[in-house]
């Protein structure tokens, strides 16, 4: 099953903060040493008043691993991350979700406990723990 598809019964989404929220997913929470680890990541805008940009892919910005930023950070002038600065695509009014935003994908070479959170602007989703072995 797409990692998408399990998104509706996820039962650790992202807090709600002014009538949107974000959830990342994994399809598991052990993985093997320098086994794939993909990550995807999920907005829904629960409230009417918000336009939706449901085509993608999108970048995922400010993305942390144990704290530590991932990636790119969401650029200066984007003032709402969820609107992307250039798009052609479909618009819907919400309610929606939106699950056209780039996998992440992480290969972690130690066995240990890792914590994966996607932080744009004043958002925070839900915080993945993965474990590792060998």
């Amino acid at each position: 099953m797409d990692l998408r598809e399990r998104y509706r019964e996820w039962s650790d989404k992202g807090p709600v903060i002014d009538g949107r929220r974000i959830t990342i997913l994994t399809g598991s929470r052990s993985y093997e040493v320098h086994e794939e680890v993909r990550i995807a990541h999920v907005m829904e805008a629960l409230l009417p008043g918000y336009e939706v940009y449901v085509m993608g892919p999108k970048r995922v910005f400010d993305e942390y691993l144990d704290g530590h930023h991932q990636g790119k950070a969401q650029p200066a002038d984007q003032t709402d991350p969820f609107m992307p600065l250039e798009y052609d695509g479909r618009v819907v009014d919400s309610p929606a979700t939106d699950f056209s935003y780039d996998d992440s994908i992480y290969f972690f070479d130690e066995p240990g406990e890792y914590e994966i959170c996607w932080k744009p602007g004043k958002w925070q989703s839900n915080t993945l723990k993965i474990r590792v072995f060998e």
